[in-house]
């Protein structure tokens, strides 16, 4: 496994912002499952969850600035 050449600068990309919007909305939503709070139903948890990955997903294919 070779690592990109930037990755310290890996915080900077949209791809990797993405990808943390969709852990923390994951996170939230086991939480408000633990405590017994339904905030939206499990379609639409799952489709925003795919949402942001298949959006990091393409953010990784276009030219980010250097």
């Amino acid at each position: 496994m070779q690592l990109i050449d930037n990755w310290r600068r890996a915080h900077h990309f949209s791809s990797m912002w993405l990808m943390t919007l969709a852990i923390v909305f994951e996170g939230a939503q086991a939480l408000l499952d633990l405590v017994g709070w339904r905030f939206m139903s499990s379609g639409w948890q799952s489709a925003i969850s795919i949402g942001l990955v298949l959006a990091a997903m393409a953010a990784r294919l276009v030219a980010q600035r250097k």
